[in-house]
């Protein structure tokens, strides 16, 4: 899938109004939604994934990538101000993954930070897991974005 620049403008935009500290991005892909993020005022992005470094040579150096699982929670990494959790597995989003790595990673968002699901709406796995999920903290939100694949949101209180 090929997202459209408003996709990218969106992140950037999340950016721009959190102006986070710490976003760790959970499924890195080439790197456009970090870069997205650093371009928004992200002070710092740690990006996930376990397919080799395919951000390596793009992005400032605030950028760093780990090539691991995402459930592999570096603790370290807190308070978290922004979490992007757009993994996928084979090709494919699965919901339950997405709701392990939310619960992995949840404990270590600031308070008042963002979580953002993406691809809620993409297949079924994504779409029963949205509607069946509650947040441990904060209110959730759906976003119909990018070719109606949709973000799903959590903000923290």
């Amino acid at each position: 899938m090929t997202y459209p620049e408003s996709y990218y403008e969106f992140l950037k935009l999340l950016a721009v109004f959190r102006q986070p500290q710490l976003v760790v991005e959970l499924g890195t892909r080439q790197g456009y939604g970090a870069s997205a993020f650093v371009m928004g005022g992200a002070k710092r992005v740690v990006t996930y994934d376990i397919h080799d470094a395919r951000l390596s040579d793009c992005g400032p150096p605030v950028i760093e990538f780990r090539n691991q699982d995402s459930l592999q929670v570096d603790v370290a990494l807190s308070p978290i101000d922004l979490l992007f959790i757009d993994t996928d597995q084979d090709g494919r989003h699965y919901g339950e993954r997405a709701r392990e790595e939310y619960h992995a990673w949840e404990p270590f968002v600031a308070p008042s930070g963002i979580i953002v699901f993406d691809d809620v709406s993409i297949n079924r796995s994504m779409i029963e897991m949205w509607s069946q999920f509650e947040p441990l903290r904060g209110q959730k939100f759906t976003l119909d974005v990018h070719q109606g694949c949709g973000m799903g949101v959590v903000v923290l209180p």
